[in-house]
C-alpha cells in the first residue's frame, strides 16, 4: 500500500486519469437508437426503468458497457452488493455471491468484511457515500480479491441527503482515484458525469432526475459540474 504521493505524482494522476477530453465528455450527449435499445434491454426490471431512473446511473452503465468490451474479464466468482444493479448481466459470472449486510453478525459490513471466499470481480455501486470509513472498506475489498481481480463502483460527488443518518460523504473523481490507489489498486478507467440542469432539478425537487425529466441539453456532460463518478480498478499482482 502506497503511503505518500508527491506533488508531481498527483499532477500526473490528474492529467493521465482524471482530466477528460472533449471526445469523452461529448460521447453520449445524444443517445442514439442503439444506446437506447441497450438501456431498455439492460434495465428491464420494473424497479429499474431507465427513462425514470437517476440519469447518473444510466450514464454509468454506458461507460461500464464500453469498458467491459475493452477488458473482457473472465469472471469465475462475482461479489456484488445490490441485486438490481444493471451491470450484473453484463458480467456473466459462473458464480455470484451477494454481499448483504446482516446486523446479527456483520458478515456483509464492508468495514469488517468476513467473507473468506476470493473473488475475480467486486461490484458495489452507490455505496461509498454510506461508509463512515471508506478507506477501510476498500482495503477489505482489496483483500477479498484474487491477484489481478477487478473492482467497480460508482459514487456521488454531490447529492441530496438520503438514507440518513447513514450518509457520510461524496467523492470527486480525483478523490475516488486516490482512494483506490492508496489501497493498492491500479486504476484502469475513471468516468464522470454531471451538468447544471441536473443539479438544479436535484436540489429544487429533492429527487433524482431521470432521462424523461431532462431536456436534450440536460444529458450533456459538463466537466465542471460533476454529479457522479465511477472507477474500474485492478488489484496489483
Amino acid at each position: 500500500m502506497k503511503s505518500i504521493f508527491t506533488e508531481q505524482e498527483i499532477n500526473t494522476i490528474y492529467w493521465t486519469l482524471v482530466k477528460k477530453n472533449n471526445d469523452y465528455l461529448s460521447k453520449y450527449d445524444h443517445l442514439n437508437a442503439m444506446d437506447i435499445l441497450f438501456l431498455e434491454s439492460t434495465m428491464n426490471q420494473p424497479q429499474y426503468q431507465w427513462n425514470v431512473r437517476d440519469f447518473t446511473r444510466v450514464r454509468t452503465v454506458l461507460d461500464f458497457r464500453d469498458w467491459m468490451q475493452i477488458y473482457s474479464p473472465q469472471i469465475t466468482t462475482l461479489a456484488y452488493t445490490w441485486r438490481d444493479d444493471p451491470e450484473i448481466p453484463l458480467l456473466r459470472p459462473k458464480k455470484s455471491v451477494h454481499i448483504h449486510y446482516d446486523p446479527t453478525n456483520h458478515l456483509g459490513d464492508l468495514h469488517s468484511l468476513q467473507i473468506k471466499e476470493k473473488f475475480d470481480f467486486f461490484l458495489f455501486n452507490q455505496t461509498l457515500e454510506h461508509l463512515y470509513d471508506p478507506f477501510l472498506a476498500v482495503r477489505n475489498i482489496w483483500t477479498s480479491l484474487v491477484p489481478g481481480g477487478l473492482v467497480f463502483t460508482s459514487v456521488p460527488t454531490i447529492n441530496i441527503p438520503h438514507s440518513t443518518p447513514f450518509h457520510f460523504n461524496g467523492f470527486t473523481p480525483m478523490g475516488l482515484c486516490m482512494l483506490f490507489m492508496k489501497n493498492g489498486f491500479k486504476v484502469l478507467e475513471l468516468g464522470q458525469w454531471g451538468n447544471y440542469e441536473y443539479i438544479s432539478k436535484l436540489f429544487l425537487y429533492h429527487a433524482w432526475p431521470g432521462f424523461s425529466h431532462l431536456t436534450s441539453e440536460g444529458i450533456r456532460n459538463e466537466e465542471k459540474n460533476v454529479v457522479n463518478c465511477w472507477i474500474l480498478a485492478q488489484k496489483l499482482i
